[in-house]
């Protein structure tokens, strides 16, 4: 027979869970309204890209960014999460580190990306590929 703080143990993880699965609701439905989460498979997926987008728009705002390097960051999770299998997309600090590097180490090619194109925004789009390319190349191994 089971005992009763058995009972009581199992209905508080109960709740922690429900607690948890309306809380990743309510962040899903915040990062759905973008339609970054257009597209794909399942409420789960959805689930993990909303959470790693958040993750970054946090570390955004509590950290000083050029106003440029945050409207490309979150594009490149986006980019990167379609392209690399769940099992090998990289932890987004990780992702957002390398990024900032790879941005500090290419300044002078955003520099003409951004100055030559039609509009900025066009010369952030041919970056945010540039690297994205870039970096499922190296978690990946090969071209995808």
């Amino acid at each position: 027979m089971m005992s009763t703080s058995y009972y009581k143990i199992m209905n508080k993880l109960t709740k922690q869970k429900e607690s948890s699965n309306k809380n990743m609701n309510k962040l899903t439905e915040k990062w759905r309204v973008t339609g970054l989460l257009d597209d794909l498979a399942n409420e789960d997926v959805c689930d993990k890209l909303a959470g790693y987008l958040d993750t970054v728009a946090t570390r955004l705002i509590k950290e000083k960014n050029s106003e440029q390097f945050c409207g490309m960051m979150i594009p490149i999770v986006r980019r990167v999460y379609d392209r690399v299998p769940p099992d090998k997309f990289p932890l987004v600090d990780w992702l957002y580190d390398d990024c900032k590097k790879w941005v500090d180490g290419h300044e002078k090619l955003l520099e003409i990306l951004v100055n030559e194109s039609y509009n900025k925004i066009n010369g952030e789009a041919e970056f945010v590929a540039l690297y994205t390319d870039d970096v499922v190349t190296r978690i990946l191994g090969w071209r995808s």
